[in-house]
């Protein structure tokens, strides 16, 4: 049997990765969890008696969650991940790493296994090292700095890299949080700019638009014509 495995499995594997482990019905309750599961969703303060994933989570995710459970019913081996950035009562955020597989010999109990991935992308400071984008089923981690500029997609991030774009699970918001601030300056509510592949700027009708060193043209809002021009130098 061939076993897929990827940088991020590998990243996990090296390092002392907490992990929770959840075991649901097909009705999304949820029949036992581990303490890590329990400390993260702080679930002592609910009702566990009629528990559901539901309640666990928002709209979006749960909807990503029951796609999961249909990948997870065609395939048994089925490797499919989503990454989300949780932020647990009082406590710092999160980035996690869940899967959902059917449990071995049942036809409708499945496993959710629950990898707090944080140290691995982020430094001591929270700053991102790596950025997960997808790749197919699974996850390739990009160095920031081959990384030439974000645009916001929805709930994710297209990301530019190497001239090629990637999808990230993570929003704009949550990157731009994370990002070392004197590396990437966030031009428009769209797009986050690497300052180093700034070519040139060009103004075409009182609005300047940044060119970039692959000749990719990005947009610049208003409010940040100023700390942009201050910052490469024409102001």
């Amino acid at each position: 049997m061939e076993i897929m495995i990827n940088k991020l499995t590998i990243d996990i594997i090296k390092q002392e990765v907490e992990m929770g482990l959840l075991i649901f019905d097909k009705n999304y309750h949820i029949i036992c969890f581990n303490k890590f599961i329990k400390d993260i969703f702080q679930i002592n303060k609910i009702d566990t008696s009629s528990l559901n994933l539901a309640q666990l989570h928002s709209k979006e995710a749960f909807l990503k969650i029951k796609e999961m459970v249909e990948l997870a019913k065609q395939n048994t081996q089925n490797s499919t991940s989503i990454i989300k950035i949780y932020k647990p009562y009082k406590s710092a955020d999160l980035i996690l790493m869940a899967k959902i597989l059917l449990l071995y010999g049942q036809k409708n109990l499945f496993i959710a296994l629950l990898y707090d991935i944080t140290n691995i992308l982020t430094n001591a400071e929270n700053a991102i090292i790596k950025l997960p984008v997808y790749d197919k089923d699974n996850f390739l981690l990009l160095t920031l700095d081959n990384i030439e500029y974000f645009k916001a997609k929805g709930n994710y991030t297209e990301v530019f890299y190497e001239n090629r774009i990637h999808l990230s699970p993570l929003r704009l918001g949550e990157i731009e949080k994370r990002l070392v601030k004197n590396q990437f300056l966030r031009c428009h509510k769209s797009f986050i700019v690497n300052l180093k592949y700034i070519k040139n700027l060009k103004r075409i009708d009182n609005k300047y638009i940044i060119v970039t060193e692959s000749q990719q043209q990005i947009p610049i809002s208003r409010n940040r014509i100023k700390p942009l021009l201050h910052i490469i130098g024409l102001r």
